[in-house]
């Protein structure tokens, strides 16, 4: 629990981070930007699938016999690692003819507009108000107050601006991303039939989040700040965990499966009915053409676009592989600042750092993921069969991180606050004396945790749901 406790107050000092990164990006990203794979495309089809299809075919013809459309609004949270999970969902939602809006940071553009969505960036000036948090030494039981000054304080900023676009917009059904909390305060104000999107491991249903000592302080501040979001938008979450975890939502759509999802956080969904689990996303190929480990095999190292201001854990990898011949490709995840300093200091030919790098693309070709453990990139891994190094850093990477390890399908790095350098080195070499097996231990992954729903039926699903709670309106 002490580890939840760092990894919360840890996601709240780079909470500003978070935003600036966002009012800082001047690029915007390409139409093939990162999207998730389908670890179902590389099993073999069977009578099973033969059937499956024409059920999702019969399924198609009945909800286009009725023939009526939706404008839907999606809205999306500041990091691309939260809105990459949306992005099959809208190309699908939009191919089926429904009007899609989608709200996020201007660097996205391209990104969501591929999809044939309608774009609308958040306004600039509003991200740039957000109030640093630039306090060094935070105890755990601040932890509520400081989440209530980034993401409250955003709510408040954003909420007039959302208000006056959705008066002339007048949507049918809103889905937000779970830490887009301004999601659910516009669509409870308009009364807007929602779904909540979780994109990240938040056990809403468990005991943990009591053991971090969350409420210790700032109760009374926290109650007065979902009390007002309530008075002024008719919310109906008691609390900042259910915001986040999406708890209070009537049905939450999940970007992974459940039996992995219930690994990675050690609990158990009481009311799986209640969500919708997109475990295979997108039409690409998954296919990961590295069987052996070579010498100059290609390794990737990605923090992230979140957790990633620390130079000091770049600089020790890269001293690493400076000593061997593999090629490792470092992502600065769209941080100029950490972009600039490990530029400056690289020296060798096998090292490439890149300000930002087309994830899945590059996988098909990469041996070994080095990786924060996020949700997103944990699924794509799995997706690809690369075994895995996680250096947790905050939020839910810690509960991935376990998982990884538990499931024998990577080696994790924790508790380096000292030096980094032996701890990583045995990790990686675990993995690289190894290799084989870590590859078949993710095929077996794939089989038996990743094999609900196509994504066609979840999407299937999904519509039927928005039909019928539209309808009800």
């Amino acid at each position: 629990m002490e580890k939840l406790a760092k990894s919360l107050l840890f996601f709240i000092l780079t909470a500003s981070y978070f935003f600036a990164v966002a009012d800082a990006s001047t690029e915007t990203l390409k139409a093939d930007t990162p999207v998730y794979c389908e670890p179902s495309m590389l099993h073999e089809s069977s009578h099973e699938d033969s059937l499956r299809s024409k059920n999702i075919s019969e399924r198609a013809e009945q909800n286009n016999s009725t023939g009526r459309k939706l404008k839907i609004a999606i809205i999306g949270c500041i990091a691309i690692g939260h809105i990459t999970p949306t992005i099959d969902m809208t190309r699908a939602l939009k191919s089926k003819g429904h009007d899609v809006v989608y709200y996020a940071p201007i660097y996205t553009q391209n990104l969501i507009e591929s999809t044939g969505a309608k774009f609308i960036p958040y306004p600039e000036q509003k991200l740039a108000k957000v109030t640093p948090l630039d306090k060094k030494e935070i105890r755990v039981n601040e932890t509520g107050l400081l989440l209530i000054a980034a993401f409250g304080g955003y709510t408040d900023y954003i909420m007039p601006w959302f208000l006056e676009n959705f008066e002339k917009e007048q949507f049918d059904a809103v889905i937000y991303t779970s830490f887009a909390i301004w999601g659910n305060a516009v669509a409870s104000y308009f009364k807007i039939p929602y779904l909540c999107l979780g994109t990240s491991v938040l056990p809403a249903e468990d005991n943990a989040w009591n053991e971090t000592h969350f409420y210790d302080e700032g109760k009374e501040q926290q109650l007065e700040f979902t009390n007002r979001l309530h008075n002024k938008y008719n919310t109906t979450a008691v609390n900042l965990i259910e915001m986040f975890s999406c708890s209070y939502a009537k049905k939450v759509l999940m970007v992974s499966s459940q039996k992995f999802l219930e690994a990675a956080s050690d609990h158990r969904f009481s009311e799986p009915e209640k969500y919708f689990f997109l475990s295979s996303i997108s039409s690409q190929t998954s296919k990961n053409f590295i069987s052996k480990l070579k010498e100059n095999s290609i390794i990737y190292l990605s923090l992230g676009t979140t957790f990633n201001q620390r130079p000091d854990i770049f600089e020790s990898i890269m001293t690493y592989f400076n000593q061997t011949k593999y090629e490792l490709i470092v992502s600065a995840g769209m941080n100029e600042k950490l972009y600039q300093a490990l530029t400056s200091k690289n020296y060798s030919s096998n090292i490439k750092i890149n300000l930002y790098t087309n994830q899945v693309r590059l996988l098909k070709d990469v041996a070994i993921f080095i990786t924060h453990a996020g949700l997103n990139s944990i699924k794509e891994a799995i997706s690809f069969t690369i075994p895995t190094v996680t250096i947790p850093q905050g939020a839910d990477q810690f509960w991935i991180s376990k998982a990884i390890k538990d499931l024998k399908i990577g080696a994790s790095v924790e508790d380096y606050e000292g030096s980094l350098d032996d701890k990583f080195k045995a990790a990686f070499q675990e993995i690289e004396q190894n290799f084989e097996t870590y590859k078949e231990n993710l095929k077996n992954v794939q089989k038996n945790y990743f094999d609900g729903p196509s994504f066609d039926e979840s999407i299937m699903d999904l519509e039927n749901y928005l039909l019928d709670i539209t309808d009800k309106q």
